[in-house]
């Protein structure tokens, strides 16, 4: 790199530093009479900056580098962070997808970080790919260097025919497609349960018989327990050690962590197992839309109308009549 990107405020304050300040005003006595003389040496005095100015450098996004690696076809597979600094930098790519869940480290992985491993994708096939340095200003992308062609090759790779290269890719696609719409399906979940509980304390806090809505709250709030159990597991009796059903969830890590380093076609206890979670999935993502489209939006328009102090989660109704 041989320049920085800067920030607004950064370029800002560069160029103040070029702007020496003007000295102020000298009264000397000369002969009885006053004279005013200036010190020509400075010239304008560093301006504040404009409001303007100091909201668009709060919520400006700061420049980016990055790496963009893509497949034989041009297509992009993966962007990688890169170092915003001058001179030679080093960025490493891990020679996999991306994940398909972000990762928010909790204060328990801040404190055991080297007992927590971050999500991450499939092991891209071997073969030939492209590295290109770009980076995004101002909302502004740039090719900053490439593209670079570059060989992956994988260990037992040559023992592997192009069908079993390409079923299990397919494969590895489709279960971590599967893992990316369950784990919004159960962070969803879990909006809506906390969504329930606010619910629960205006209900308590609105005058008059609330009732039937109490009760429609606690029909949605056991259908959840029913759907968030079905996905992710009995969190209650876990805790205490007990055996559960197989979940979803257990279904889709499973098969997801042993396919992880695989240079082999899948297995079929893998495929069989996919199916059974994709199915099973599939229900209860559609309950979970009913839930949420239909019968909780009903219960908050109802609430509105109740007057019920507002809660989470939707746009509350107003008007001046």
């Amino acid at each position: 790199m041989k320049d920085k990107f800067k920030t607004k405020k950064e370029t800002r304050q560069e160029q103040e530093k070029k702007q020496p300040g003007k000295e102020g005003a000298q009264t000397t006595e000369n002969n009885g009479k006053n004279k005013k003389a200036e010190d020509q040496k400075g010239t304008a005095p560093v301006s504040y900056p404009t409001m303007d100015q100091i909201r668009a450098e709060a919520e400006e996004q700061p420049p980016t580098v990055y790496v963009v690696i893509s497949d034989a076809s041009g297509t992009p597979i993966r962007r990688v962070a890169a170092s915003n600094e001058i001179g030679i930098n080093r960025v490493s790519w891990d020679l996999r997808y991306p994940p398909s869940e972000l990762h928010t480290p909790s204060p328990d992985e801040a404190d055991f970080g080297e007992f927590f491993q971050p999500p991450t994708g499939p092991l891209v096939m071997p073969g030939q790919y492209s590295v290109t340095l770009e980076s995004r200003v101002d909302g502004k992308t740039q090719r900053l260097a490439g593209p670079v062609q570059f060989q992956v090759n994988a260990l037992g790779a040559e023992q592997m025919n192009e069908p079993d290269r390409a079923a299990l890719h397919q494969f590895q696609q489709k279960v971590a497609r599967l893992n990316r719409a369950l784990t919004g399906a159960v962070q969803i979940g879990g909006d809506v349960d906390k969504r329930l509980t606010a619910i629960r304390q205006s209900l308590r806090d609105t005058p008059g018989d609330m009732s039937s809505l109490v009760s429609r709250t606690d029909d949605i709030q056991n259908r959840l327990r029913d759907i968030m159990r079905a996905m992710r597991g009995d969190t209650v009796l876990r805790h205490r050690q007990e055996n559960t059903l197989v979940a979803i969830n257990d279904r889709i890590n499973q098969v997801e962590d042993e396919e992880r380093f695989s240079t082999g076609r899948p297995t079929q206890t893998h495929i069989d197992s996919y199916n059974v979670a994709a199915q099973q999935f599939g229900e209860q993502l559609s309950k979970l839309r009913q839930l949420l489209e239909a019968d909780l939006k009903k219960l908050e328009d109802d609430m509105e109308k109740a007057g019920a102090p507002w809660t989470p989660g939707h746009v509350p109704e107003w008007s001046d009549r």
